[in-house]
């Protein structure tokens, strides 16, 4: 039989819910190479994380949810304190997946990270059969917030969504430190948000999100001529590409292209086999993949096109390639189906080439 040991108290606080995305994805690759103990150890050093920031008196460890934690920190807490430690807990996440997880996993998992709901009010505390136990309505409002963030941002790891108001009251605490962006979401089973104001913001510090890019390549050739060239490499799968290039003489034909394929493999003539690039005389770019599969295409100005030269850089991260033309970004993030490590080629297809420079990076993720 259940027991209330004493009369339920009313306090303030602030309720703060995390999940570890793609959490359940992590858990049955690891299953199925029979792994899945360097995910039970993860969570047991992000408790221990939690344990020691819990006896400096930062919060109480009041649930764990399967795939993450409920918070509870005093309704007083420095609101600046708060987003720092999930800050502080992000990074902390990141090296122990990058050292225990990331080398087990046998397949691409593009969401990673923590996401965070954030939010504040008045709960119920009562002690029920020798365990301290809340209630109320910021308890579920911060759980939803959670669970919305995906639908919300493409790469919600490390993002923490809280309401409108919430945020209006902390805002000169925090000052310009923190990326923000207001959405409205629908949270199921809370009353009174179908349309819910919120604030998405930002608590890793987008400066430090990524390594910087290690040079892996700078020797091109003055001149291509109709002719393929491979740069020679370690096969990469994650990289950006710079070229600065003219295409002197489509030799009558405005279709024919100058082209940078990334994640290449196979003969050098095989130029769909990974991602490639190009660029027309005729002002046209393109990126195309296995099968001459057509991702997207666009169109430079001409303004661009009457350049001496042309800057084209293609940045291939996970499953999306960006391309910029002198600066300008052409192609924004766009998803891609071929994953994996490859070559880089250069190909004059039909034209003959000048090229200034060429720098090949390798992205540390």
């Amino acid at each position: 039989m259940t027991n209330l040991t004493n009369a339920p108290t009313i306090v303030q606080k602030y309720v703060l819910v995390f999940d570890f995305c793609s959490s359940t994805s992590i858990l049955e690759d690891l299953i199925r190479s029979e792994n899945q103990q360097y995910w039970q150890e993860l969570l047991m050093e992000v408790k221990n994380f939690l344990t020691k920031e819990e006896e400096r008196g930062k919060f109480t460890i009041y649930k764990f949810i399967g795939d993450g934690w409920i918070l509870l920190f005093d309704a007083n807490f420095p609101p600046r304190d708060l987003f720092l430690f999930m800050r502080s807990l992000c990074e902390r996440y990141n090296e122990l997946f990058n050292a225990m997880v990331r080398p087990n996993l046998a397949s691409h998992i593009h969401t990673l990270g923590i996401t965070f709901g954030l939010d504040r009010g008045s709960l119920s505390r009562f002690d029920m059969d020798g365990q301290v136990e809340y209630i109320g309505r910021f308890i579920n409002v911060a759980a939803r917030l959670q669970g919305a963030i995906k639908s919300e941002d493409d790469n919600p790891g490390g993002k923490v969504l809280m309401p409108k108001h919430l945020y209006a009251s902390v805002k000169q605490d925090i000052s310009q430190e923190f990326e923000t962006r207001r959405v409205v979401v629908r949270l199921s089973n809370v009353a009174g948000a179908e349309k819910y104001r919120g604030v998405l913001l930002t608590v890793t510090d987008v400066s430090n999100a990524r390594p910087e890019p290690e040079l892996r390549w700078e020797d091109p050739p003055n001149v291509l001529d109709k002719t393929t060239m491979l740069v020679r490499t370690p096969a990469l799968v994650d990289s950006t590409f710079v070229i600065e290039f003219h295409i002197d003489d489509d030799y009558g034909h405005d279709r024919n292209w100058f082209g940078v394929r990334l994640r290449g493999r196979g003969a050098a003539s095989d130029i769909f086999d990974g991602c490639l690039v190009y660029l027309r005389s005729n002002g046209n770019l393109d990126v195309r993949t296995i099968n001459q599969q057509r991702i997207v295409e666009a169109e430079i100005p001409q303004a661009i096109r009457k350049s001496d030269f042309v800057k084209m850089r293609i940045s291939l991260i996970d499953d999306n390639i960006s391309v910029w033309i002198n600066e300008d970004l052409v192609i924004p993030p766009t998803s891609v189906p071929v994953i994996r490590s490859g070559n880089v080629y250069l190909h004059a297809w039909g034209c003959k080439v000048t090229i200034t420079s060429a720098h090949l990076f390798e992205e540390m993720i």
